[in-house]
């Protein structure tokens, strides 16, 4: 990856990110409604992580992919994406849309949803036990979320 490609993805939009209590950034997240657009988010993530860490020499540990069928959970090493876990989509976020999955949902709002439910794992504002808490918690995941902002030019 060139210099001006390192540029370009450093200042991209991250769909959803959740920093740790001293601000570090702990998990980008890319939503796409479209699940064929699926493999695009997934180098659009390493394309980002790579950069952090050759620009900043930041290893941000997580990341996830949302799409309307399935969110996958990575861990990041510096060098491979790992798979941790593979969550129905409906199942996650019924709780905080009990028609998701009945009707017609665009990016935006799915990641509103995923917003809520990362959220929900960091305050506990809506459910004692978020969906996918346990999981998260294994990951050492939620435990360290202390915020959720959408649409960040990093």
């Amino acid at each position: 990856m060139n210099l001006q490609q390192l540029n370009h993805a450093r200042n991209r939009i991250s769909d959803l990110i959740a920093v740790d209590r001293d601000g570090e950034k702990l998990l980008i997240v890319e939503v796409k409604a479209n699940n064929r657009r699926r493999d695009v988010a997934r180098l659009q993530l390493i394309s980002f992580l790579q950069s952090e860490k050759a620009i900043s020499q930041v290893i941000i540990p997580y990341a996830a992919i949302v799409t309307l069928e399935n969110i996958e959970l990575f861990e990041w090493n510096g060098d491979e994406l790992t798979l941790r876990y593979c969550f129905d989509t409906t199942e996650v976020l019924r709780e905080y849309d009990s028609e998701i999955g009945k009707k017609r949902i665009f990016e935006y709002y799915l990641g509103s949803l995923v917003e809520g439910w990362l959220r929900d794992i960091a305050y506990r504002w809506k459910l004692e036990n978020p969906p996918k808490l346990k999981e998260l918690d294994k990951l050492g995941l939620a435990s360290r979320i202390a915020e959720v902002v959408p649409e960040m030019v990093l």
